[in-house]
């Protein structure tokens, strides 16, 4: 939800002017710090105090600037500068990524339940569901370690819209075969998919797999199977047969160094094979859940 405050100024040039000398006076619009803080304690006094995203204060001025929008358009033959704070709903919510984690059934295939979004972002209580991606996200704006979303998508109740995403956030031991649609994949080689903080993965092995961990000059082995979550040391590599994976610290992520073989999708004639499966505990870990934080 945004308040709008508008500064308008007409800037008028002559026809004449601009054909005989070629030329356009600049124009300069000035916002101090004391004339956004007499708005935001304009809003503060209508709103109240908690709907605003900082303190009021000259030196969280520029901090206003990087967390509100900032639009230059003409309308009606004025040039306009809009600027948009962002109002707070007295709410917190956190957005994750739901990463579905294939559990191996049988030789060479898995099962998983598919993500029904990139991302969801969901309160406290785990009550509200909204959806996202990471082009959403990238649009928000960052103060500290909030964020502050425009909001672009409705809001459902989780329990109500999606039965099994309610199982998945908030009773994941609860979660039975008949609360998902389960899909199946068949792959030979281990999957690989990493997470935010390039310091860990969460792999699916289908069979036991060596992993070597060079840190400097030590190298440790380690066999891997079934599906877990691996995490590597900052600076230090590991390798197998057919990977490489890097643990770094404080780098942006990157899906292209990320790591995932060739993967054969057999939704067609698959399932019905496993269909008799009745071990509710492969449901439990049937997906992981990622803070993009």
């Amino acid at each position: 939800m945004n308040l709008d405050w508008v500064l308008e100024r007409e800037n008028k040039l002559e026809n004449e002017n601009l054909i005989t000398e070629q030329k356009a006076d600049r124009l300069t619009l000035e916002l101090s710090p004391e004339s956004l803080m007499s708005i935001l304690e304009a809003i503060k006094r209508k709103r109240g105090p908690h709907e605003l995203p900082i303190p009021i204060s000259e030196d969280n001025y520029f901090r206003y600037l990087a967390v509100s929008d900032i639009n230059i358009g003409v309308i009606r033959r004025k040039l306009v500068y809009k600027l948009n704070i962002a109002i707070l709903e007295l709410n917190n919510y956190e957005a994750y990524r739901i990463i579905p984690a294939p559990q191996l059934v049988k030789e060479n295939t898995f099962l998983y339940t598919s993500a029904p979004h990139d991302y969801i972002i969901t309160n406290d209580e785990k009550l509200l569901y909204t959806p996202s991606d990471e082009a959403y996200l990238k649009t928000c704006k960052s103060y500290g370690t909030i964020r502050f979303c425009k909001r672009a998508y409705s809001k459902y109740r989780i329990s109500g819209y999606d039965n099994c995403l309610s199982k998945i956030i908030s009773e994941p031991k609860q979660l039975k075969k008949d609360d998902c649609d389960p899909k199946v994949i068949g792959a030979k080689d281990t999957i690989w998919i990493q997470l935010k903080d390039n310091q860990r993965w969460l792999y699916a092995a289908p069979k036991p797999e060596t992993l070597r961990i060079l840190c400097e000059t030590r190298v440790t082995e380690a066999t891997i199977s079934g599906t877990q979550l691996l995490w590597i040391k900052p600076g230090c590599t590991g390798t197998s047969n057919n990977v490489i994976l890097h643990s770094q610290l404080d780098i942006e992520f990157s899906s292209s160094k990320s790591y995932s073989p060739l993967i054969s999708y057999n939704f067609s004639d698959e399932y019905w094979k496993i269909n008799n499966i009745t071990d509710s505990t492969i449901f439990e870990k049937i997906h992981f859940l990622e803070s993009p934080d």
